[in-house]
Parts: C-alpha cells; structure tokens; sequence
C-alpha cells in the first residue's frame, strides 16, 4: 500500500494532476447518466396487439361466445420473484434423534491404520500431527523496495514517449466512468451502436 501511495505521489507530482477519488465531486462528475433515465413501465400496448384484441372482440361478439384461453405448453420460466409456482409443500417436521445402527469402523479407515502401522514400524517414527498455530505472525518488518520495475519501465517509456511526440497524456474517463486507452489509430471507423462498451479507444 505504501508503495502504490508512493507510486501515485511521483505520478501526481510528474503530471501536475491531483487525482481525486471517493469524494461527492467526483461521483457527480463520472456519473452514469443513463441511470437517471426516466423509463416507461407501463407503455401503450403495441398497434398488432390492440388490432388482435379488437378482432377477438369482434369475434366473440358474432359468435356469441367468450374465447377461453387453453394452456398447451410448458409455462414460460420463472419471473423475476422465483419459481413461487412450483414450491414443495411446507412440512411440519423432520423426524429426529431416531435410532442409528453402529456398523463398526469403516473398512477403508482400518486399512490407512494398517498402513499407517506398518510404516512406523518400518521407518522407527511415529507420525504424530501437532495443532495448528494460534495465530499468524502480525505487524512484523516489511522492507519497502521501492518503486516496482515494471511500473518504473512504464514510467520511463511513457516520459520518452511523450517527449519523443511533443504531447503530455493525461488519462481521462468517458460518461461511464471507463478509462480512455490510447490507440495506435484514430477509433472513427468503430462502430458502438447497439451494444455495451467497456472501453473507449481513443487516441
């Protein structure tokens, strides 16, 4: 933890940006405007099915007669509350504390004793298992290394590359909240319609 708070400290300090996380503004600011959406859960019924409900309608009206409607199928899954459709009946008790046979020792058990007896007797030990520790080892020295190579790589690589192109990166997040991650091409070609996307290329 001291590390990556180290590791943050130099990037803040390279990039003259302060990175703020958890705080009322930064929430307002990533926020996914799509949950504020407002959505319709009760909308108009379709034109074919108030077409369908009208010629039944009409239908019923000549006849003289209601159309009833026959289950053939399977019902559709569960909804959203669960199977409540298909609940076992509630039963008042389990029988309990009702009679067990003893058998005796298991016949796999008597055999790893066997094993296990032989095998002392063979090697002049007897295996005894000694008990867990009570408890692990707490606030003991943990060196500090320093920065990690490959987080240091990273850093160098990125100060050449930016000084090689003339252009400081400056990470930022899309409206959902998602880091940008450059690309070595323009993204104008990708198409996101219709579909969930994780992460925006950009250049």
């Amino acid at each position: 933890m001291q590390t990556t708070a180290n590791s943050i400290a130099i990037g803040e300090k390279q990039l003259n940006h302060k990175i703020i996380m958890g705080t009322d503004e930064s929430k307002a600011q990533w926020a996914n405007p799509a949950l504020k959406a407002p959505y319709d859960f009760k909308p108009k019924l379709d034109h074919d099915v108030i077409v369908t409900n009208t010629n039944q309608a009409n239908a019923e009206s000549s006849l003289g007669k209601s159309m009833e409607m026959v289950q053939i199928k399977d019902d559709p899954i569960c909804s959203s509350a669960g199977c409540t459709q298909y609940e076992h009946p509630k039963k008042k008790g389990y029988p309990m504390d009702y009679f067990v046979p003893n058998f005796g020792q298991d016949k796999e058990i008597g055999t790893t004793d066997s094993s296990l007896a032989i095998a002392e007797k063979q090697l002049k030990h007897k295996f005894t298992i000694s008990d867990a520790p009570k408890s692990d080892k707490k606030d003991y020295f943990v060196p500090n290394f320093g920065v990690d190579k490959d987080i240091a790589d990273s850093k160098n690589s990125l100060e050449q590359s930016q000084e090689s192109i003339g252009h400081t990166w400056t990470p930022t997040q899309d409206v959902n909240g998602y880091w940008n991650v450059p690309a070595p091409f323009a993204n104008d070609s990708y198409n996101y319609h219709n579909r969930d996307v994780f992460v925006q290329l950009d250049q």
